[in-house]
């Protein structure tokens, strides 16, 4: 499995990669993946809009590397760390998370 790690406040889009050849756009700002971590816990990028999501099946992440060319989109939430929503307002937290598997 590829070992992530983003800095804190660092509200780049990064293209992850799979085994499959299937690219995602995502940010996620101070999250670190490891050999220990289930799960990567992200903004989905899709049409200029973001989800939060939590990625499952993260050992098929090939390549995962920083687009400066692309920008944050319109309903940007900018938290210093991803993981900053689990504690805010109800439904902001963990259940504000859609869970995806990579495919």
């Amino acid at each position: 499995m590829l070992k992530i790690a983003v800095p804190e406040n660092d509200q780049s889009v990064y293209e992850l990669t799979t085994e499959s050849g299937k690219k995602y756009f995502v940010r996620c700002p101070g999250m670190h993946l490891d050999d220990e971590r289930e799960g990567l816990f992200c903004f989905l990028v899709e049409d200029d809009l973001e989800t939060p999501v939590m990625f499952l099946n993260v050992q098929s992440i090939t390549s995962f590397v920083r687009r400066p060319d692309m920008k944050l989109p319109q309903n940007a939430n900018t938290p210093r760390w991803v993981l900053d929503l689990m504690s805010h307002a109800p439904g902001e937290g963990v259940l504000g998370f859609q869970t995806r598997i990579l495919e």
